[in-house]
C-alpha cells in the first residue's frame, strides 16, 4: 500500500449558459498533515510528514450542501493515530471550501457555477493514489454579477511567505470576473480586501476540524513530489487582472477569414 503525503483539493466549475456555456474552470489546494503540537511556524520551511497508508473506501456519505462519493481514506498521522482522513473529515474540507465559494459568487459572472470539490490523495512521489473523492453539491453556487469579462481573465488570490524565489508562492485563480472592476479595469479597492478576507477565513477554516484533534490538515506551498513544504504567512491580491488557460470543453470557436 501506499502512504500519504499531502491532498490535492480542487473546486470545479462551468459556464451553464450564455455564449461560453461548457467552458469550465478549477483551482487546487496542495494540504499536508501536521501535528496540532508541532504546527510549523508561518512563513517557514519544513519536512513534509508521510502518513498513514491509503485505502479503499467506496460509497456515498450525504453532507449539508452536498454528497460525497468516496474512493479512499487514509490514517491522518502515523501508524497508531486513530484519526483518519475518512468521510467526515473530507465533507469537512469540501463544506468549508463551499463557504469560500458562497462568499465570492458576488464577483463571478451569473452564467458560472461552482459544481463540486474533488480531494485526491497524494504519496511521496508526487503521484495520486487511485481517484479522487468528489463531492457533489446539491445546488451549485451560481455567480450573481452582472458584469463580465472574458472567461480567460481571472483574479489571483497568493499565498507567500518571506522566503527566497519561487518555492515561497503559491497562488490560485479565481475565474469568471464579474464585479470585481472598476472603470478603468482594475481590481476595486472594496473587491481586493473581501477576497483576501474570505480566502483568509478559508484557510482558517479548513485547519478548524470539529474537537480536538491531534493532526490537522495545512495549506502547504510545494510541488508535487517535493518533501519540504512551506506554510504561508500572507495571502496577497493585486490590483490587476490575471490571464488563465482556456478550458474548452463544448465551446467551438467561430473563425472569420478575409482572403488575399
Amino acid at each position: 500500500m501506499t502512504a500519504l503525503q499531502h491532498i490535492y483539493l480542487t473546486a470545479h466549475g462551468r459556464f451553464n449558459s450564455g455564449v461560453w456555456l461548457g467552458e469550465a474552470a478549477q483551482f487546487g489546494l496542495r494540504l499536508t498533515i501536521a501535528e496540532t503540537g508541532a504546527m510549523p511556524d508561518k512563513g517557514s520551511l519544513f519536512d513534509v510528514p508521510v502518513n498513514g497508508d491509503v485505502a479503499t473506501d467506496q460509497g456515498i456519505t450525504a453532507g449539508t450542501n452536498g454528497s460525497l462519493t468516496r474512493t479512499w481514506t487514509a490514517r491522518r498521522g502515523p501508524v497508531g493515530s486513530t484519526e483518519n482522513c475518512d468521510a467526515g473529515f473530507q465533507i469537512d474540507l469540501a463544506e468549508d471550501t463551499h463557504a469560500f465559494l458562497t462568499a465570492v459568487k458576488g464577483y463571478q459572472h451569473s452564467t458560472f457555477q461552482w459544481t463540486g470539490v474533488k480531494m485526491a490523495p497524494v504519496d511521496a512521489l508526487g503521484k495520486t493514489v487511485g481517484t479522487s473523492s468528489v463531492y457533489n453539491f446539491t445546488t451549485p453556487i451560481q455567480g450573481t454579477s452582472s458584469q463580465m469579462m472574458p472567461p480567460q481573465i481571472a483574479v489571483a488570490i497568493s499565498t507567500r511567505a518571506n522566503i527566497l524565489g519561487r518555492r515561497g508562492r503559491g497562488r490560485i485563480y479565481l475565474p469568471a470576473v464579474g464585479s470585481t472592476y472598476d472603470t478603468s479595469g482594475q481590481i476595486t479597492a472594496a473587491a481586493n480586501t473581501a477576497l483576501r478576507a474570505a480566502f483568509v477565513s478559508y484557510l482558517n477554516a479548513l485547519q478548524n476540524l470539529p474537537g480536538t484533534p491531534d493532526y490537522l490538515p495545512l495549506l502547504t506551498i510545494m510541488s508535487a513530489g517535493s518533501t519540504i513544504g512551506v506554510r504561508p504567512s500572507q495571502v496577497r491580491v493585486g490590483n490587476r487582472h490575471d490571464t488563465i488557460r482556456s478550458r474548452r470543453e463544448q465551446v467551438p470557436e467561430t473563425y472569420t477569414t478575409t482572403e488575399l
